[in-house]
């Protein structure tokens, strides 16, 4: 819009300075003549100027604004990603520190319900945790050793996703390996 309005207004001081020279008799030489027409010559010259300074402020601007708003949307981004790693982080903890919390007394009845809790964790292990994973093998393993996990329905779903997470753990960790070979079994 501000471009449109600035061409416009370039182009009427353009051709108003064109006028002003037209008028201008150049068979006669005089001292006022020659004045008239070097003030035209640099009324047309500075109107080419500022035509094309009020051009190029406005690129400029639009080209700023943009680059400024790529920036920020890619640091939002950034931002956003690193919250989420948080976020992602401190649930695994949480879940680690309540699986923890309740296999500590392991008899039937709490094993079978950290069960659920300590797959959920597991699965949300990745390979930089190594000390994690070994974490949840150990609680794991003492669940299996007290219950038979796949004589129980409800367990059927989260045996199958166990075995699959350690699958995928077992090039990060051994225990995960040992869990799986003794599920296996």
């Amino acid at each position: 819009m501000k471009e449109d309005i600035s061409l416009a207004l370039s182009i009427i001081a353009v051709v108003l300075t064109m006028f002003s020279v037209s008028r201008i008799d150049p068979f006669y030489l005089t001292s006022d003549s020659i004045l008239s027409a070097s003030l035209a010559v640099i009324s047309v010259c500075t109107a080419i100027i500022v035509a094309y300074q009020i051009f190029n402020g406005a690129t400029i601007e639009k080209r700023l604004r943009k680059l400024i708003g790529e920036e920020y949307e890619r640091r939002l981004e950034e931002y956003k990603e690193e919250q989420k790693k948080i976020v992602e982080n401190d649930i695994f903890f949480f879940k680690l520190s309540l699986v923890s919390s309740i296999s500590s007394s392991f008899s039937s009845d709490p094993a079978i319900s950290v069960y659920p809790i300590a797959v959920n964790a597991l699965m949300d292990c990745n390979e930089n945790t190594p000390t994690q994973i070994k974490t949840l093998c150990f609680i794991l393993k003492g669940v299996h050793d007290k219950i038979d996990v796949s004589e129980i329905g409800m367990c059927q779903p989260y045996l199958d996703i166990e075995i699959k997470t350690l699958r995928r753990l077992t090039k990060f960790s051994d225990q995960a390996f040992a869990l799986l070979k003794q599920i296996s079994q």
